[in-house]
């Protein structure tokens, strides 16, 4: 790392460790006064060859370390010159003259290309740290982007984002997509997140976005009852092996509350005895903090079904797709179908649907069901936030239903245990 006291910019390397290669992108930051560019240095490197506090190449002949070490090392002179040399010709210069000076130098490209729409969001896909399933989201916004700015026939950039555009897109989404009120609003806060990036990148100077929202409308949570849970480790799957394995998955995630993501890349290392109880240590995909998961006694049974088959990963491995289409089927055959009122808001009109329950079950119904039946048999919502890695109520509100039971039980504790008065005649 290399710093700049007159104007408090940093050079710093690191990996781009979101894509599953073996070897990895180099990407260097510059950083001044809260703002970064970014661009991608020629280099690539294993994680295992990269040591991140020295921020260079480890040393293995088995590997060009020195041409890598090298080059970043002329890529940071090559940074302090630039400063240095624009402080000289201007001391009044500013950070945005800097950051286009870098680019010109050492990315190499022309300033308008660099800092066109399309460009600037390929790169912030490239060089973001962010989770996986979030790195979909921002590709689906690009797509819906591409698909518009065809249908108007008009190019997208910076400037031309604001209230009235974002009116016409959501407009858009609505009518020719076919969106939910909840999914358009996804959507424009996406895009609206890498605006902010964008700006406190410099790329653009443009506000005029910032004031338009859709707020998302609350959506009815499906999850299971303690009965329909019940339905489900009980059944007698013997002569259904593909389902037998899509149910004991999904009752896992049941009785842990977590993702299928996190689910999916379980390793028998993170299963660790804490005072002879048997806890999951689990560092989560999408936040990528670290839980400590008591494992319930059904939780066991299921990982002790498996561990005679499996090595190092004590759950069978099935699609999030497939075992969608599993655990659908299976609560079907299980009659599980109750009629179930749902509410859609398509173009901004909500309406109201009756479907059997086995419709809407997919894989997050097990955090909502763990989430409700925990507050059901009177565990306290911070524990849960604890297990489950929620950081705020507003958040998991959106994982509870709310049960009728849930409900009674909390009306008699709180009124019909109290003491008695006789109302006065």
């Amino acid at each position: 790392m290399i710093k700049n006291k007159s104007n408090k910019i940093s050079v710093k390397f690191y990996l781009d460790t979101r894509n599953k290669k073996e070897l990895k992108k180099i990407i260097s930051r510059v950083r001044a006064e809260k703002h970064n560019l970014y661009f991608t240095t020629p280099y690539n490197i294993s994680v295992k060859n990269w040591d991140s506090e020295k921020q260079k190449a480890k040393r293995n002949p088995k590997i060009q370390y020195e041409a890598i070490n090298s080059g970043l090392t002329k890529i940071e002179n090559d940074i302090i010159q630039i400063i240095n040399k624009a402080n000289i010709n201007n001391p009044n210069i500013t950070l945005s003259e800097i950051f286009y000076l870098i680019e010109l130098e050492i990315k190499g490209s022309n300033k308008q290309k660099e800092r066109s729409f399309w460009t600037a969001l390929n790169y912030y896909l490239e060089t973001q740290k962010i989770a996986f399933s979030t790195f979909k989201k921002f590709g689906t916004l690009k797509t819906h982007l591409q698909d518009f700015e065809a249908l108007i026939k008009q190019e997208i950039n910076f400037e031309s984002i604001d209230y009235d555009f974002l009116t016409k897109f959501s407009d858009y989404l609505f009518v020719q997509k076919k969106l939910q009120i909840n999914s358009v609003s996804s959507v424009i806060k996406k895009l609206k997140t890498f605006m902010n990036w964008a700006l406190r990148a410099l790329y653009h100077n443009n506000t005029a976005y910032k004031s338009f929202n859709i707020s998302e409308v609350e959506t009815d949570q499906i999850a299971l009852s303690q009965k329909e849970l019940q339905i489900l480790i009980e059944a007698d799957l013997t002569d259904k092996p593909v389902l037998d394995k899509a149910r004991d998955l999904f009752v896992f995630m049941c009785e842990t509350g977590q993702r299928v993501s996190d689910l999916k890349k379980i390793d028998k290392s993170e299963l660790k005895e804490i005072n002879n109880r048997l806890f999951w240590h689990l560092r989560t995909q999408k936040t990528d903090e670290i839980l400590v998961i008591p494992l319930s006694n059904i939780a066991l049974n299921i990982l002790d079904k498996y561990s005679l088959f499996r090595d190092k990963q004590p759950l069978p491995i099935i699609s999030e797709q497939k075992l969608n289409e599993h655990i659908k089927k299976l609560c079907e055959y299980l009659g599980i179908n109750e009629e179930v009122s749902i509410f859609t808001s398509i173009g901004g009109k909500k309406e109201r649907h009756l479907k059997p329950k086995f419709e809407l079950i997919t894989n997050h119904t097990a955090r909502r069901t763990f989430c409700t039946l925990f507050l059901e048999r009177g565990g306290r919502p911070e524990v849960l936030m604890k297990i489950t890695g929620h950081k705020d109520l507003k958040t998991l509100k959106k994982y509870i239903k709310v049960t009728d039971n849930i409900v009674q039980q909390e009306f008699d504790r709180i009124w019909n245990n109290a003491p008695i008065f006789k109302i006065a005649k």
